[in-house]
């Protein structure tokens, strides 16, 4: 049997839900107070949707108490009034898992006489169990998904969903699987939204949201966008010297936004990561350092990062690397790329958890001189992914991530994918994301 983890609150909270359709044998009515049941009775909980040999879960709440419910079953309640919800399903994977929402056909229902049903109906969010990459230069349409099935090995498989629309440059995935990226161009918003269902299909797609930051108004506007654990979507923009923080609020419609908190006094800030503690790693190409803002930092403007550090390559080189892109591993090692030297360098949580001023990288990977490292993700494997040479993506294997490699003899991707819908991917990420990242997408 496949494991199964249940996230977040119930059907209220998380998921859609309606009211109609429950068994009131009394009062003709499912409202709490309507109920005047007085005999036990069945209470038949249909569950649909889910693969096989996986469990729901379902919870029913009354007179009865609290009972949780996996699969169809008939439960012989107490007569009164029950509540009925189901919280998000997620099934494990090598790569990206698959995530389950549920709508509940009645959310309360009067239980007493004859049988009362309540179907139970769960859907997987259509942008999960899948690598995404925004596309650019040809290929098959500028945002693709590639299901995990077809990530295990070497090949040329066709993307799963080929979209086309107005992303460009970064992906991040809100918790419900939504889309949002930066405008493709500079006649586009800031800011665009697909909605995950939208992406269950391939086509031209029109974002629900399109946000606009006249604040940034350089060109280009963005380079790297990451949601912290309470919503807020953060956005580095190289050209302003700045990364800047839209709150849940703000995101909430399409229209200008005014950022609450600006990170300045950066050089290029490109890549963004956070910790478990909820600090702030950005990588600052121009001025060749990460620097570090402590989740104490974030809730207003600054310009004073708790660290900011230089980073070298081990000795006798101690060559200084020019941080570009970040990501943390499932043991909070930060990995930083350097787009000119086309390495990964690994810096150990000790490292970058004082107010150092130089780390030397524990291991340090080149790959070959065609590779064009615009972005990285871990998989739930521990596998980094990145955006490779013309037509690829391509995955470091766990066991290479510990052996150092230089440019007379570079590393080889133990995985590469020479998709035909693939011209060069600009950005790629994972939804569901790996459950040992520290991101708002956590299902």
């Amino acid at each position: 049997m496949r494991s199964i983890i249940g996230f977040g609150l119930g059907c209220s909270l998380l998921l859609a839900c309606s009211d109609g359709g429950g068994g009131v044998p009394d009062a003709g009515s499912d409202a709490p107070g309507a109920c005047s049941a007085s005999s036990s009775g069945s209470l038949v909980v249909n569950v649909h949707g889910l693969p096989a040999s996986v469990n729901g879960i379902v919870s029913v709440t009354g007179a009865a108490g609290d009972q949780t419910v996996h699969a169809t079953q008939t439960l012989t309640l107490a007569g009164g009034n029950y509540t009925v919800a189901a919280t998000r399903v997620v099934v494990d994977d090598p790569f990206a898992r698959a995530v389950y929402d549920a709508t509940v056909s009645a959310d309360t229902v009067c239980v007493g006489g004859a049988p009362v049903t309540v179907d139970v109906t769960y859907t997987m969010i259509p942008t999960s169990n899948k690598l995404w990459a925004i596309n650019g230069n040809g290929g098959a349409g500028s945002l693709l998904g590639f299901a995990s099935s077809s990530l295990a090995s070497s090949g040329s498989p066709s993307a799963t969903v080929a979209a086309d629309g107005p992303a460009g440059r970064s992906i991040a995935f809100d918790r419900d699987g939504n889309l949002w990226a930066f405008g493709a161009t500079t006649g586009d918003a800031t800011l665009v939204r697909f909605p995950a269902a939208s992406l269950a299909t391939g086509g031209t797609k029109t974002p629900d949201r399109s946000i606009n930051v006249p604040s940034i108004a350089c060109i280009p506007s963005g380079s790297e966008l990451a949601f912290d654990k309470a919503g807020n979507l953060w956005m580095s923009a190289a050209c302003d010297h700045s990364v800047s923080r839209l709150t849940p609020a703000m995101l909430a419609a399409s229209g200008d936004a005014t950022p609450d908190v600006k990170l300045g006094g950066l050089g290029a800030p490109t890549g963004l990561a956070f910790d478990t503690s909820g600090a702030l790693f950005v990588g600052d190409n121009d001025a060749n350092r990460v620097h570090r803002f402590d989740a104490s930092q974030l809730g207003a403007s600054t310009s004073s990062p708790a660290m900011s550090l230089d980073v070298v390559t081990p000795n006798p080189s101690s060559v200084e690397i020019r941080p570009d892109l970040l990501a943390f591993d499932h043991t909070g090692a930060l990995w930083v790329t350097d787009f000119g030297g086309n390495t990964f360098s690994k810096l150990a949580q000790a490292d970058i958890s004082g107010t150092g001023t130089t780390a030397t990288a524990g291991v340090v990977i080149t790959v070959g001189a065609a590779a064009l490292i615009d972005s990285i993700a871990f998989d739930e494997s521990g596998g980094l992914w990145m955006t490779y040479s013309a037509g690829n993506l391509a995955r470091l294997d766990p066991s290479q991530l510990g052996t150092s490699t230089n440019a007379g003899s570079p590393t080889t991707p133990m995985t590469i994918i020479s998709s035909p819908d693939v011209g060069y991917a600009g950005a790629i990420a994972f939804f569901a994301p790996p459950s040992n990242i520290p991101i708002f997408a956590q299902p």
